[in-house]
């Protein structure tokens, strides 16, 4: 009975928790249509043409507890090629310029880079080119390859500065992207990603720096990898310039792989609502008969307050960094609604 009673005063505690606590929704539907074409040995001249949407719904909540601290939290559900998942989620503690974090897809991190466009990246945009027009995107496979710690089960622990915000992301298991209560699975690799983000007291500097590694026993060298990364952008008046750059180790000899990546680019705003942007961007492939992958991005966007409307056009050499796959096109109209 006496146990009985203690946990029926303990879900008390919890549901009158929940019911102060300060709860908000928001979200956003993206509409696309994009056409591509490409060329290579079998299907010269190839090409796509599709619609296609994203929708996401974020619920999200705070509150202060009754020692100062506060609580926070959100879930993301995404709805992208009619499969409905959850997209991100994080439970918070902060206290003053410290917050600890524990969640899937979110914080600080390396996966990402520094770029001044007006809305999506290369590639998010190229992504869709691949060796054989169906895969999943191999442009934005190699742009950006380590984010073990982040898309996983991880906790994180975040101080926030003049200068910007330190952060140290852990995942014990990056072999399940979302784990059931009282998991105990673990494959036996580990990830630790460091980063740092900030102005460093400069105003219009954005820096981003960081490491990652992923380590598990057993494999061709031990199987560990490594990925360091380094961007900036500096925004003077209506124009915004950036480069990125990363480094990559796969920690395996006996196969070609991802060896770095850079990316620079170039935005202007014409006023509150038009922007235009540039990226170029080269992906760097180790092993015999590897050839850059070079990507051009040209982008337009135009902000009706609350709906974006985008246009892209870009071109991809060298596609996968392959010999025999070719040169691709993408043209992509977007919007995004908010709400």
């Amino acid at each position: 009975m006496k146990k009985l009673l203690a946990t029926t005063a303990i879900a008390s505690v919890a549901f009158a928790g929940a019911s102060f606590a300060e709860m908000k929704i928001s979200g956003e539907i993206a509409q696309t249509w994009t056409s591509t074409s490409y060329d290579k040995a079998s299907e010269a001249d190839h090409g796509t043409s599709a619609i296609g949407s994203e929708t996401n719904l974020k619920f999200s909540g705070s509150k202060e507890l009754d020692n100062g601290m506060t609580a926070g939290g959100y879930i993301r559900i995404e709805d992208k090629g009619g499969s409905l998942a959850n997209d991100s989620k994080v439970f918070s503690l902060n206290s003053g310029n410290l917050t600890v974090t524990a969640g899937i897809d979110h914080g600080t991190t390396i996966d990402g880079n520094v770029v001044a466009n007006v809305g999506q990246q290369v590639e998010d945009v190229l992504g869709v080119l691949t060796q054989t027009g169906t895969d999943p995107a191999t442009a934005k496979a190699a742009s950006l390859t380590g984010n073990d710690a982040h898309d996983k089960e991880h906790i994180g622990v975040a101080y926030k500065t003049d200068m910007g915000t330190f952060q140290i992301n852990y995942s014990p298991d990056v072999s399940q992207a979302s784990n059931a209560e009282n998991s105990t699975d673990d494959a036996g690799a580990s990830a630790t990603e460091i980063v740092f983000s900030g102005v460093l007291g400069v105003e219009g500097l954005t820096v981003k720096l960081g490491q990652q590694e992923t380590k598990k026993e057993g494999g061709v060298d031990n199987g560990d990898k490594k990925e360091q990364m380094f961007g900036i952008m500096y925004n003077f008046g209506q124009f915004s310039v950036a480069t990125s750059h990363r480094d990559y180790d796969d920690g395996d000899t006996s196969t070609s792989s991802i060896d770095g990546a850079q990316s620079y680019s170039v935005s202007f705003a014409a006023n509150d609502q038009l922007s235009v942007s540039l990226e170029l961007a080269t992906v760097e492939k180790e092993g015999s008969g590897a050839k850059d992958e070079d990507s051009q991005l040209l982008g337009v966007s135009y902000n009706l307050g609350g709906l974006g409307v985008e246009a892209y056009y870009g071109k991809v050499e060298n596609i996968g960094n392959g010999t025999s796959v070719g040169d691709g096109e993408v043209f992509q109209l977007r919007s995004v609604l908010a709400f």
